[in-house]
C-alpha cells in the first residue's frame, strides 16, 4: 500500500473484506460480547433507568399485598379491611378561605 492511496479507496476496502474472513471465533465471540455489553449499559443509561424502573412500578401496583405480610397485618390492627379504601370518605379537615377587601 502506498500512503498516497486513500483510505476508502477500492484496494483498502477489497484488503480489509479478505481480512474479515479471516478472523477467529474468539474475536467474533469478543465482539459479539461487546455488542451485548453496550446493549445492556443502554438499557441502563438514565433514560433506561426510567423505563425499567417504570414498567416495574406497573408491574408492582398491579398486585395485591398478601394477607402474611407484615404491613397488611399492621394495616389490619388500625381498621383497614380489604376491599375498602383509606380516606375514601372526604377531606381531612375544612378548607377555609378568606376573602380581602383591600
Amino acid at each position: 500500500m502506498e500512503s498516497d492511496e486513500e483510505y476508502m479507496s477500492e484496494n483498502i476496502l477489497k484488503i480489509s473484506e479478505k481480512e474479515d474472513k479471516n478472523i477467529s471465533r474468539k474475536t467474533l465471540r469478543e465482539i459479539k460480547l461487546y455488542k451485548k455489553a453496550k446493549e445492556e449499559n443502554f438499557k441502563n443509561s438514565k433514560r433506561g433507568r426510567k423505563v425499567l424502573a417504570e414498567e416495574k412500578r406497573n408491574e408492582i401496583m398491579g398486585t395485591k399485598i398478601k394477607e402474611d405480610n407484615i404491613g397488611y397485618k399492621m394495616l389490619e390492627k388500625m381498621g383497614y379491611k380489604a376491599g375498602s379504601a383509606i380516606g375514601k370518605k372526604g377531606l381531612p379537615f375544612k378548607i377555609i378561605l378568606r376573602e380581602r377587601i383591600s
